[in-house]
């Protein structure tokens, strides 16, 4: 039996694990897109769902507000430094050390292409230092480069950074009516924000509109722990409430080729509404145990879950860098399913060769 780690949270929501591999899975898709269309020239229904696949990242944002909100707001209500600094020393040992392993083997490559001169360059590259230090997803980064998708992490270490700070007033937040108000609030501004920003499908990656775009999803995340705490929809069928959520959910994407021609307002709501269905299905998955929830709690679900932070830091690597159908003779037709599935096979060993360990090990760590 694994003995547990001191300070480390031990209660887990499977569901919501689970959903995390779906989105996981759904981003690597979407960045194979150019070969999935080449691939599968007729398939209109899979395309959309691809093409779709950067709102993963914004399901993301919604599930690390709702479970850092669930593991932490507690022992945050009356912050004191030993607290924060347990909290933040917790967030980077789970997300740094196995973004820096993926940095350095990102450098490794770039040594094998370009000879050992290439460090002399790694020195001066701005975009580089950017990644190191989590700075890529914070409004500076003007292109992409490196492991690109960090953009992201580096916008939740501003929502890391700031929990502190709200998990005081987010505890005095007692209705889940109010809850819900301020999570539509919060959605109108990211929506207004984006479209301001020429986002209105919130595609944004680069420059100032990302941060907007995670920071308010984490916030709605944040607020969905408080309608879950009030126990709002508790006497719902949540899980049957969040099977519908879903499916209602995928179908708009399934069917969203052309959504722009239709008429302006459906243009603009398209995202917004994208954003609601994931945030019932949050909830759902976090009250019930019933319909979707069972399905994203079995076992194997949940277990892609885990390795989703893998899957996440490592695919990038591997359908940009690797020439699998070079090194591995692919044919065509099947060249997106061997990226994806080695993407798979290598998060599963980064997982338990890397992730794992290294968070552990730095959780041991006791600071004084």
């Amino acid at each position: 039996m694994n003995k547990a780690i001191v300070g480390q949270p031990t209660s887990e929501i499977a569901p919501l694990t689970g959903i995390r591999g779906f989105a996981a899975l759904w981003l690597v898709l979407y960045h194979l897109f150019p070969l999935f269309r080449q691939e599968f020239p007729g398939a209109d229904l899979a395309q959309n769902f691809v093409r779709f696949g950067y709102l993963a990242v914004d399901l993301f944002a919604i599930l690390s507000g709702f479970i850092i909100a669930y593991t932490y707001c507690d022992r945050l209500k009356h912050p004191s430094f030993k607290e924060m600094r347990r909290y933040l020393w917790f967030r980077f040992a789970r997300t740094y050390p196995t973004h820096f392993f993926v940095l350095c083997l990102f450098v490794m490559v770039m040594i094998y292409d370009q000879g050992w001169n290439a460090l002399v360059l790694l020195s001066g590259d701005p975009a580089f230092l950017r990644q190191l230090f989590l700075l890529n997803g914070v409004g500076f980064e003007d292109q992409w480069a490196w492991n690109a998708p960090t953009w992201s992490l580096s916008s939740e270490w501003v929502c890391y950074l700031l929990f502190p700070v709200f998990a005081p007033l987010l505890m005095r937040i007692r209705s889940g009516r109010v809850a819900c108000v301020l999570a539509v609030a919060v959605l109108a501004v990211i929506g207004w924000g984006m479209n301001r920003a020429s986002f209105p499908m919130f595609a944004a990656v680069l420059g100032g509109p990302p941060l907007l775009r995670i920071t308010g999803a984490f916030a709605i995340g944040c607020l969905l722990y408080r309608v879950h705490a009030a126990g709002l929809f508790r006497n719902l069928p949540m899980g049957w409430i969040g099977l519908y959520a879903f499916l209602g959910t995928m179908g708009m994407i399934l069917y969203a080729t052309d959504i722009g021609l239709i008429n302006r307002f459906s243009f603009v709501m398209f995202a917004p509404s994208i954003i609601v269905g994931f945030a019932v299905l949050v909830l759902a998955l976090a009250d019930s145990t019933e319909g979707v929830a069972w399905f994203f709690a079995y076992p194997l679900v949940a277990y892609l879950g885990k390795i989703s932070y893998s899957v996440y830091l490592f695919h990038w690597l591997i359908i940009t860098r690797i020439q699998l159908d070079v090194w591995l003779g692919v044919p065509q037709g099947w060249q997106t399913m061997v990226r994806l599935g080695t993407v798979i096979a290598v998060s599963v060993l980064a997982y338990h060769l890397i992730e794992r360990p290294s968070r552990n090990g730095l959780r041991r760590i006791r600071l004084t």
